[in-house]
């Protein structure tokens, strides 16, 4: 029995070789045409450019975040707009709930001009 198994061993052995040989040419050959140290290079280049858009979108995700947790920020800011427009004498809602336009125009749908 053991003289069976080294003579299978052998014609499988004798069989296997030339299957191993071409993935092994193609690597000897793959391994010629690459420039190794071009390729780290570029390996190293894409690892940088990667941690600077990680640092830039934690840099965007902080930024929005402290703008839409401050709600009263908006309070504060269209306080400060109806300010300014008091002072320089515009009274923005009545003249929005009175329908006219920035341009004099009324808006209201039943005081339309008619269409020529």
């Amino acid at each position: 029995m053991a003289e069976a198994m080294r003579g299978a061993t052998k014609v499988s052995v004798f069989y296997m070789c030339p299957l191993i040989l071409t993935p092994i040419k193609a690597m000897v050959m793959m391994n010629r045409q690459m420039n190794l140290p071009a390729m780290q290079r570029i390996l190293q280049n894409f690892e940088i450019e990667s941690e600077k858009m990680d640092m830039k979108q934690e840099m965007m995700a902080d930024v929005m975040g402290d703008i839409f947790e401050e709600e009263g920020e908006e309070e504060a800011t269209d306080e400060i707009i109806n300010q300014v427009l008091d002072e320089i004498g515009i009274n923005l809602s009545s003249e929005v709930s009175n329908g006219v336009h920035a341009f004099g125009v009324l808006t209201q749908p039943n005081h339309l001009p008619a269409a020529r």
